[in-house]
C-alpha cells in the first residue's frame, strides 16, 4: 500500500491530508482540520489548487471548533464532497464557551463569513445542504480517565475495544453516529485504522466561568456581537487572564496500521490538545500502548505553544524523528515557543504559509 501524508502550508492554522491506496486498488482521502488565521493568505484558493473539483473526501476529522482549525471548511465542502465528518462530542454547557471563544478570536468584520454557531449546534444541518449529498456525522465520546497502574482494569478495557467500519457506518440510515472510547475506526476491510482520543479539558473552562461570576457576568445562550461589544473590555480582560484558550475538547487521532502489522508509518495528530493537563500523556500512552512504537511523525500540539507542550510526548516513540509544527510566520501568540524548539532541535519541522515549507511524507508499506 502507498500513503501520501501532507502537512499543508497554511500559516497560523491546521490543514493536513492523507491519500491512501491499498494493494487491491481501493483509495481513500482523509483530511484533519481545515483552517487558517494568517492574514493575506487565501485558504480557499489553496484548497481549489490542491484538490480537483468534486474530490471525494472520505473522512474529515475536526479536532476542535476554533476558527484557525475550521474556518476553511466552507470552502472545502463547496469544492469537494465530504462523505463523513468525525468530531468530538461537545457537551451542551461547553458550546456557549466555544461560541464566545470564536467571537473573541475572529475579526468582527469577518464574523459573518462562517456560521460557527450552526457548526457547533447542528453539524448535520451545516454539512448537509440542498445538493442532496449526504454527509455522515460521527461524534467521538469523551474518553474517561484511565488508571494506567491498574493492570487488571486495563486488561478488561482492552477486551472491550472494538472496530467500526467506515463503510458500514456510511450505509446506515441514520445521519449521525457515536463512537465509544476504545473503538477503532477501520477503513473498509483494510488494515488501516484510526484510534480516537477525545479527552475533555475542564480546568480552563472552569477558570473562565469563575472569573465571569466574580465580575457578575453571565454569557447568554446566543452570544451576539452587540453583547460582546457592550462588554468587550471586561470580557477581553477575563479571556486573556485564562491560562491558555477555552478549548474543552481536542480530538487526538492516531492514523496507521493495526497492531498486527509491524511496519512503521503511523502519525499522531494532536490538534490543540493540552498535554500539561489532566494526565493526558498517560491517557495517550495507555490507549496507544499496542501501536505507539509505529509512530514516525507527530503533529506538535497547539502550534508549538508552551502551554500545551510536554517533553514526555517524545517518549511515546523515542525513535520518532519528525515533529511538525504548523504556525504563522508573524503570529501574535509567540508560536512556536523557544523551549519547544529547543526540546525538538533537528526533529522539528516548521510548516508556515510559505509554499516551500510544505511537509510531505510518502510511504510504501
Amino acid at each position: 500500500m502507498h500513503v501520501k501524508r501532507t502537512f499543508h502550508p497554511v500559516g497560523q492554522g491546521a490543514f493536513y491530508s492523507e491519500d491512501i491506496v491499498f494493494d487491491n486498488g481501493k483509495s481513500y482521502c482523509v483530511v484533519y482540520d481545515c483552517g487558517s488565521k494568517s492574514t493575506g493568505f487565501s485558504l480557499e484558493n489553496y484548497i481549489t489548487k490542491t484538490f480537483e473539483k468534486v474530490k471525494i473526501i472520505d473522512i474529515l476529522f475536526i479536532s476542535h471548533l476554533h476558527a484557525d482549525h475550521i474556518n476553511g471548511i466552507n470552502a472545502l465542502k463547496r469544492h469537494c464532497h465530504i462523505r463523513s465528518v468525525v468530531m468530538p462530542f461537545i457537551k451542551e454547557q461547553d458550546k456557549i464557551m466555544l461560541k464566545f471563544a470564536n467571537l473573541q478570536d475572529v475579526n468582527r468584520q469577518q464574523a459573518g463569513d462562517f456560521d460557527f454557531d450552526m457548526l457547533i449546534d447542528n453539524p448535520i444541518k451545516f454539512f448537509n445542504d440542498s445538493k442532496g449529498e449526504r454527509t455522515r456525522i460521527i461524534r467521538v465520546a469523551n474518553m474517561p480517565s484511565a488508571d494506567v497502574r491498574d493492570d487488571k482494569q486495563k486488561e478488561t478495557k482492552q477486551k472491550k475495544s472494538s472496530y467500526r467500519s467506515l463503510n458500514t457506518m456510511l450505509k446506515s440510515k441514520y445521519k449521525t453516529s457515536i463512537l465509544r472510547p476504545n473503538q477503532k475506526l477501520l477503513l473498509g476491510k483494510e488494515s488501516w485504522i484510526y484510534i480516537l482520543i477525545n479527552h475533555r479539558q475542564e480546568e480552563r473552562i472552569q477558570q473562565f466561568k469563575d472569573a465571569l461570576r466574580n465580575n457578575n457576568l453571565v454569557l447568554p445562550q446566543n452570544i451576539t456581537i452587540d453583547f460582546y461589544t457592550n462588554n468587550e473590555a471586561i470580557l477581553r480582560k477575563i479571556y486573556e487572564a485564562v491560562d491558555g484558550d477555552l478549548n474543552s475538547n481536542s480530538l487526538i487521532v492516531y492514523s496507521g496500521q493495526d497492531s498486527c502489522c509491524y511496519d512503521k508509518g503511523s502519525c499522531l495528530y494532536t490538534g490543540d490538545a493540552d498535554f500539561k493537563r489532566n494526565g493526558l500523556i498517560d491517557q495517550v500512552n495507555y490507549t496507544l500502548s499496542d501501536c505507539k512504537h509505529k509512530i514516525n511523525v507527530v503533529q506538535v500540539p497547539h502550534h508549538g505553544s508552551r502551554n500545551s507542550w510536554k517533553d514526555d510526548i517524545m517518549n511515546l516513540n523515542p525513535e520518532c524523528e519528525n515533529y511538525v509544527i504548523s504556525h504563522g510566520i508573524a503570529n501574535r501568540y509567540g508560536h512556536p515557543a523557544c523551549e519547544v524548539l529547543q526540546a525538538l532541535q533537528s526533529k522539528g519541522k516548521q510548516v508556515t504559509e510559505k509554499p516551500e515549507s510544505i511537509y510531505i511524507q510518502v510511504l510504501s508499506i
